[in-house]
């Protein structure tokens, strides 16, 4: 039982017990919370949609401080719902990504009363928004929407900036001079992160992405065709397949004014399953799967079974701005990761104890040319029970290093300084004007 939680809710906080239906049960709590006490900061989380993303840069921050902090601070999701009430409430808005509620709240903040106490916001985010690569699959719509143009506005308007990596650090450091990182952090306690491995006779190779990785995949395939046709113990698995897919067209009227429409892609041969198990038609049927994409909360399932997995990545300004999220995910199941060094990999690697960084050095590649990335993963094949124990000693790494309930005490510091000493400034500031 906790005082500052109803019983349901706090039972899933404080035991971890985050599945599909349970998280639905805390969007919706922490949506409206019905135990506020104005006698503690309140903090606002704001996403414009919710993604993978806003999994790990909002709520996971969000249930992680609940859980472990109930008494400090009062917490409100606004999930895709920020209006004038929350900025009446918050001292601190954590804003995740650029967006039109977002644009909106830079301009409610401009014309905020001299005399109220304002808010803090911080711009949480985890790519660089106003740089899409040419092929990015939402380039020519997140343009058309002008959400780069917001993303730049957000970056140098807000107060603080939190991201993932050195490279976005430095990126948005161009436009705001307070830049934290945050690395991306597990609840490992969760059911998802607890799944007994099934036994199989095969070596399994995986891969884990979504619909916008489709470049990389092609690029790694001839190097899977090289293993696939040179090692018969071997099968492999594509996961994180489009359940439904979509595009959006843009309409733009007389005056040009822009709309966007979204349908749902019928056409076989245009969706993306469809071109991802093509791109694989001459591997052997019984060798390979592709599996859907699954909530957040079901991730782990992808990763449980697999003996090594594949972090391929062009090497892009975009790409260099990613998390290392599914190089951690891989190595708290034990399998064996492969990974190009670059962002936010190589932030992960050169972050390794020394005898660790020195085991893992042959499987963090700084190539893209694929004799390179055979080699490793032949070497993963034929060495396969060596690599294990590598393997092993990341997964334990992993479950330290990127442990949201250890890494949360810095977090809630953080916010906790900045609110104080912002609302300080607020009030002399109030007083020197009502004076």
């Amino acid at each position: 039982m906790s005082e500052f939680y109803p019983d349901e809710i706090w039972d899933i906080l404080s035991n971890h017990k985050v599945t599909t239906e349970s998280t639905a049960k805390l969007r919706e709590y922490f949506t409206n919370p019905t135990q506020i006490d104005f006698s503690r900061r309140t903090i606002v989380f704001s996403t414009p949609s919710r993604t993978g993303t806003s999994w790990f840069r909002l709520e996971m921050p969000m249930y992680a401080i609940a859980a472990n902090y109930p008494e400090k601070f009062n917490i409100i999701y606004a999930d895709n719902n920020l209006n004038p009430k929350h900025l009446e409430a918050a001292d601190l808005i954590i804003a995740h990504r650029a967006g039109h509620l977002h644009d909106w709240l830079h301009n409610v903040y401009k014309a905020w009363p001299k005399t109220r106490k304002r808010g803090l916001v911080i711009h949480d985010v985890d790519d660089n928004e106003f740089n899409l690569p040419q092929r990015h699959p939402m380039k020519d719509m997140w343009y058309a929407a002008e959400k780069d143009k917001m993303s730049v506005r957000s970056l140098k308007e807000a107060d603080y900036i939190t991201t993932t990596g050195l490279k976005l650090q430095q990126t948005f450091r161009n436009f705001n001079g307070n830049v934290s990182i945050y690395r991306n952090t597990f609840d490992w306690q969760q059911p998802q992160w607890l799944l007994e491995r099934t036994p199989h006779d095969y070596i399994l190779i995986g891969w884990v992405g979504l619909t916008s990785h489709f470049e990389d995949i092609k690029r790694m395939k001839p190097i899977m065709k090289y293993i696939h046709d040179k090692f018969p113990n071997t099968k492999f698995v594509l996961s994180g397949m489009a359940i439904k897919d979509t595009e959006v067209n843009i309409n733009v009227d007389e005056k040009g004014g822009k709309t966007f429409d979204e349908k749902e892609i019928t056409e076989e041969a245009k969706k993306y399953r469809y071109k991802v198990r093509q791109l694989f038609s001459d591997f052997a049927p019984d060798r390979i799967e592709f599996h859907d994409a699954t909530e957040v909360e079901q991730y782990g399932k992808f990763y449980k079974d697999l003996d090594i997995g594949l972090a391929y990545l062009e090497n892009l300004t975009f790409n260099q701005c990613k998390s290392e999220i599914k190089v951690v995910e891989y190595m708290k199941y034990g399998v064996v990761p492969i990974w190009m060094n670059i962002g936010g990999y190589k932030d992960m690697f050169e972050s390794m104890p020394p005898e660790l960084k020195t085991e893992c050095r042959p499987l963090a590649l700084e190539t893209e040319n694929p004799k390179r990335w055979q080699e490793a993963l032949e070497d993963a094949v034929v060495n396969i029970e060596k690599w294990r124990k590598v393997a092993q000693d990341c997964k334990v790494w992993v479950e330290d290093k990127y442990d949201i309930n250890q890494q949360v005490h810095d977090r809630v510091d953080f916010y906790t300084h900045i609110i104080e000493d912002h609302l300080e400034k607020e009030v002399n500031r109030i007083q020197s004007i009502l004076a």
